[in-house]
């Protein structure tokens, strides 16, 4: 059997499981990397040593995309042994690699503040100052306030439906968030049509 093959029915069983696209398409991405790179055909030249060469080979690549491209082979690897597709989890005794870590600096008060007086001076000010409110309350990233739809904001309990890559979670907002929303909605937001359900819409009405 090839590992296309075997692969096929990991992503046959992913979507049963209702993963996203984006989940999905992270393992495939990389594992046509790695296939592409490595020449390996075969399930059983999916082995430690193939895959521990194929990441060393990469090793010029920045530390964190290492241990993404790590991680991923691992969660096929082992999919391959306890499926029965793979006699042994070829990983096994692999370590992981090491990311790197980094220091994330925060907006201090002054900062938060700075933004919000500058969304006065904008054209778009009232959707600028939703978003950035929005942003600093839920910590949500900015793909997925840009991908945020109407229908996945709950007025009445506070809390907005987002689509991540660990997939669907509900986060929480606050009451000077949802103000701002709410006047952005009901007063700026103008869609280009009726079919445009994102929040956040340019200034032609689009997303």
């Amino acid at each position: 059997m090839t590992v296309q093959e075997a692969f096929a029915e990991f992503v046959a069983e992913y979507e049963y499981r209702g993963c996203t696209e984006r989940t999905i398409g992270f393992y495939k991405e990389h594992m046509r990397h790695f296939l592409k790179d490595s020449g390996v055909t075969q399930l059983e030249e999916f082995s430690e040593e193939r895959i521990r060469a194929w990441l060393v080979s990469h090793r010029k690549l920045s530390p964190n995309t290492l241990q993404t491209y790590d991680k991923a082979l691992r969660v096929v690897a082992r999919w391959f042994h306890t499926r029965g597709f793979a006699q042994e989890f070829a990983m096994a005794k692999l370590p992981k690699p090491k990311g790197r870590s980094r220091i994330i600096v925060v907006f201090s008060a002054a900062d938060v503040r700075a933004m919000l007086e500058d969304t006065k001076k904008r054209r778009e000010g009232s959707r600028d100052q939703a978003l950035i409110l929005l942003l600093l309350d839920t910590g949500i990233r900015i793909g997925e306030a840009q991908s945020l739809t109407l229908h996945s904001i709950n007025w009445g309990e506070n809390f907005i439906t987002v689509c991540g890559k660990t997939g669907e979670r509900s986060v929480p907002f606050g009451p000077r968030s949802k103000r701002a929303m709410r006047g952005y909605i009901d007063v700026e937001r103008h869609a280009a049509n009726t079919g445009i359900k994102q929040v956040f819409l340019t200034n032609s009405g689009l997303p």
